[in-house]
């Protein structure tokens, strides 16, 4: 998989610039290890082809119920990546479970559904921008993105 052996990344935790973070993590591979909050182990994996080939190796495992550092009490109470981690759906199940859901993703979301969206998601997307706009101009020019969408 092609991993770098260097000292994991520490991520900031308050979201920083993701890009730049990216870049430098791509200097050492597609896939490096990280440090979340709460000095909690992970892997950070970057590009398309890189996290299709990190999901199906075999010793990749995405439920909870994998997660050694959680299993074995390491995880702090009210840690805040605990929604992501903990919640069950296609992105956080594994085998047939995965593919199960998946199916049924892939059935509501065919191109022709999308493009049948793309209306609605384009006059969404506009209106949020637009109070995105009232609120900066309300705000002297500022606005919290991430708070606002």
């Amino acid at each position: 998989m092609g991993t770098s052996s260097a000292a994991p990344h520490r991520l900031d935790p308050s979201g920083g610039c993701p890009h730049a973070d990216n870049a430098r993590l791509l200097t050492r591979s597609a896939i490096a290890p990280v440090l979340l909050p709460g000095e909690v182990e992970g892997m950070a994996v970057l590009g398309h082809r890189a996290l299709r080939e990190f999901l199906a190796h075999p010793d990749v495992a995405k439920d909870a119920r994998h997660f050694t550092a959680l299993r074995e009490g390491r995880i702090a109470e009210g840690w805040p990546l605990m929604p992501f981690v903990a919640v069950q759906g296609m992105t956080t199940a594994d085998g047939d479970d995965h593919r199960r859901l998946r199916s049924l993703v892939s059935r509501a979301f065919t191109a022709r559904r999308v493009a049948e969206l793309r209306p609605r998601v384009e006059e969404s997307t506009e209106s949020l921008l637009d109070e995105l706009e009232r609120t900066a101009a309300c705000g002297g020019g500022v606005a919290d993105l991430r708070r606002r969408l």
